[in-house]
C-alpha cells in the first residue's frame, strides 16, 4: 500500500514524533487554527509534531479524578518508553523525545498537581480558559486529562510509536495505570510534587529508556 506507493519515490513509511527534514508547516483553514496561529506565533507555526494518546474509559469523573491523581509518577516511564522524535528541522536534536520539548511551549502544558475531585478539576480548567491565554478547553493540555469528548481518561504523554508492537505495549501499560488506580480506593494518592514530576519528564525525552 502506502510502502509500495513510497518506494517508487525511493522513499520509505516511518512512524515518528517529528520529521527529519525540515519543513514549513501549514496552518488549517479554519478559524480555530487560525486564531491560535494568530495568539501563539512561532509556538503554533512549528507545532509540526505527531503524539500517541491513549484514551481509557472510567465510570464517571469521580473516578476519572482518583485515576489522575495517581498516574503521574508513571507518566514519565511512558513518555520514555515512546520516546522516536530524536529529529528536528533537520538535526539531530540530541534527545530521544524533542516532541516533548516542543510540546511543553504550551502554556497548559504538562504534569499537573492532585485535584482531589471532579469539582477542584473542573474549577482548574475554567480558571485557565478564564484567563484568556487560551481559546477553549480543547488547549488544557495536561499530560493527562479528563476528555472533552468521551468518557474516558486521555493519557496524552507519549511520541507516536515507531512499531506497533510498541503503541500496543503502550495503550497496554496505560490501560493496566488506569485499571490499578481505580481501584486505589480511599488510599491516599503518591505525594510527588509538581517539580520533580516535570524534571523526570525532562529527563525521560532527553534519554528515553537508555537514561
Amino acid at each position: 500500500g502506502a510502502q509500495a506507493a513510497a518506494e517508487r519515490h525511493d522513499a520509505r513509511i516511518a512512524a515518528l514524533g517529528t520529521s527529519p527534514l525540515a519543513f514549513a508547516g501549514t496552518t488549517v483553514g479554519k478559524l480555530r487554527y487560525l486564531q491560535a496561529r494568530a495568539e501563539f506565533g512561532l509556538t503554533a507555526r512549528e507545532q509540526l509534531t505527531s503524539g500517541c494518546h491513549v484514551h481509557v474509559a472510567v465510570a464517571d469523573d469521580v473516578e476519572g479524578v482518583v485515576v489522575l491523581d495517581r498516574i503521574g509518577p508513571w507518566l514519565a516511564p511512558l513518555l520514555a518508553l515512546s520516546a522516536n522524535s530524536p529529529y528536528w528541522m533537520g538535526d539531530d536534536s540530541g534527545y530521544a523525545s524533542f516532541r516533548s520539548q516542543v510540546w511543553s511551549r504550551w502554556p497548559t502544558a504538562g504534569p499537573t498537581r492532585t485535584f482531589g475531585t471532579p469539582e477542584a478539576y473542573h474549577a482548574a480548567v475554567e480558571g485557565l480558559v478564564a484567563t484568556g491565554t487560551i481559546l477553549d478547553q480543547g488547549m488544557v493540555y495536561f499530560d493527562a486529562r479528563l476528555s472533552a469528548r468521551y468518557p474516558t481518561v486521555e493519557i496524552r504523554v507519549a511520541d507516536v510509536c515507531l512499531s506497533a508492537d510498541t503503541a500496543t505495549l503502550l495503550a497496554a501499560l496505560a490501560r493496566g495505570l488506569v485499571e490499578t488506580a481505580a481501584r486505589a480506593g480511599d488510599e491516599p494518592p503518591p505525594e510527588v510534587p509538581v517539580e520533580i514530576l516535570r524534571t523526570a519528564l525532562w529527563r525521560a525525552g532527553r534519554s528515553g529508556l537508555s537514561g
